[in-house]
């Protein structure tokens, strides 16, 4: 048994009817069923958001194998998407609104490269030093470029490094809501009526959005060359301009980590999370045979540190064994 994803792009009179009777054929074949999925490009009309439909040109689509089962994840909310066919291949609760933590800071880095460049000066204030969990340890008065905070944002989950950009866009200590409004204008512009926040960390719990548009910020992230390069870093050395200072990194995911016990080879980043409201959550990507497949984990049923990458661990696997490709 094979099951068919629904093509997701426009096609013409000839090729519709060429497909048309390709489907025919297979439908009358007892050895075949036809099961759409649920295609994101109906998602994406319904949202009114303005994706493209591909990231990269591609003549095949996702399909199941026949001994595909469903992937045992165990999490309030998980997705796996097909980031070059932005087709949802296997997905529970994907349009449920959950608390995302650190995950938000991917938006922190889309909306930091709209507003700012790379190469720019930020003053590191000594409120954003003191914002409380996960920190790169940066000093007060120290000055580094935006890439480096970027770098601290994305590979450590640096809370003290998104502050600082945040507050370096309003240019006062502590203030936050400018760059927070920006962040909120981001999603909405690309359609993401259910994503939302409340400061650049993600440690605010009000702040809120679905696996299905965390997907798609994944997505978005994946197409910036700087960040893609960033997400899949297992080290880095973050340096002050004037190099007094240096602070050395490792990324929180541990699915890139060889020596972490969840390694899996082809996996690209991208950004971990937990509060205690959000529980462990994980967004992810797999390059598997020249295509990208994008994981979300929200709230894993088990509360310990391991556990989003254990699940995003075990939800790649599936894939892996799970699924083909289909030229049309």
């Amino acid at each position: 048994m094979i099951f068919l994803h629904p093509k997701p792009r426009n096609l013409s009179k000839g090729a519709k009817l060429a497909a048309l009777a390709f489907l025919l054929v297979i439908a009358t074949s007892p050895a075949v069923v036809i099961t759409p999925i649920a295609s994101t490009k109906q998602l994406i009309s319904s949202a009114n958001n303005s994706f493209s439909t591909a990231i990269g040109n591609f003549d095949d689509y996702p399909v199941l194998r026949s001994y595909a089962g469903e992937p045992y994840v165990f999490a309030k909310a998980f997705l796996l998407l097909d980031a070059d066919t932005n087709e949802v291949i296997s997905a529970k609760n994907q349009n449920l609104s959950l608390p995302v933590a650190s995950t938000t800071k991917m938006v922190t880095a889309l909306t930091a490269l709209q507003l700012m460049s790379p190469d720019d000066e930020v003053v590191v204030t000594n409120h954003s030093t003191s914002v409380p969990d996960s920190n790169v340890g940066l000093l007060p008065g120290e000055k580094l470029s935006v890439l480096s905070l970027l770098r601290g944002a994305l590979i450590a989950s640096g809370n003290d490094a998104t502050y600082a950009i945040a507050e370096a866009y309003s240019q006062k200590n502590g203030d936050i809501k400018p760059f927070v409004a920006k962040m909120n204008n981001y999603v909405l512009d690309h359609g993401l009526k259910k994503t939302k926040f409340f400061d650049p960390a993600g440690l605010d719990d009000n702040g809120r959005s679905t696996a299905f548009e965390l997907s798609q910020i994944a997505r978005l992230l994946l197409e910036n060359p700087l960040l893609s390069g960033i997400v899949g870093q297992r080290h880095a050395t973050i340096s002050s301009l004037n190099g007094e200072y240096r602070h050395e990194i490792e990324s929180s995911n541990r699915l890139i980590l060889p020596d972490s016990g969840y390694y899996l080879p082809g996996v690209l980043g991208i950004k971990t999370g937990f509060t205690y409201a959000a529980g462990h959550s994980l967004v992810s990507a797999l390059e598997m045979n020249g295509h990208t497949y994008i994981g979300v984990i929200l709230n894993t049923d088990e509360y310990s540190i391991t556990a989003s990458a254990s699940e995003m661990r075990k939800l790649f696997i599936w894939a892996r064994s799970s699924i083909a490709r289909q030229t049309y």
